[in-house]
């Protein structure tokens, strides 16, 4: 079992790992899980520890805290890449929605002058 990954986004390069959540500590979990319409059920099953590992519950439990950790805090700068793209996709979108306009900007004031040179002349 392993706990959610961490948040990606298209065109990432990861030289040591692909973001996959960290294994679960030993012990008892519950989840609750919902599919359509149906009411959500809720199940709880214990999580043994590898027979292969030496490592204590305590160890292993430590490691799944520190992991977690750690892919928190990728999610967290990914997240910010995220919103970096986003943000550049909008500036560069309003920006030629701007340079549209401003190709008229000239004609604009030239109406402008000429309306304020009629109410001067009456």
């Amino acid at each position: 079992m392993r706990h959610l990954n961490a948040t990606t986004f298209r065109g990432m390069i990861l030289w040591g790992g692909r973001g996959t959540g960290p294994s679960m500590a030993p012990g008892t979990c519950s989840v609750k899980m919902a599919a359509g319409s149906a009411a959500p059920v809720q199940y709880t099953f214990v999580v043994k520890p590898d027979p292969r590992s030496e490592a204590t519950e305590a160890d292993l439990v430590e490691q799944t805290r520190m992991a977690l950790q750690v892919r928190d805090r990728m999610s967290d700068a990914n997240k910010g890449v995220i919103e970096i793209r986003n943000l550049k996709a909008d500036v560069t979108d309003r920006t030629a929605k701007m340079t549209a306009n401003a190709a008229f900007a000239p004609l604009r004031i030239q109406c402008i002058r000429r309306r304020i040179s009629r109410d001067r002349t009456r």
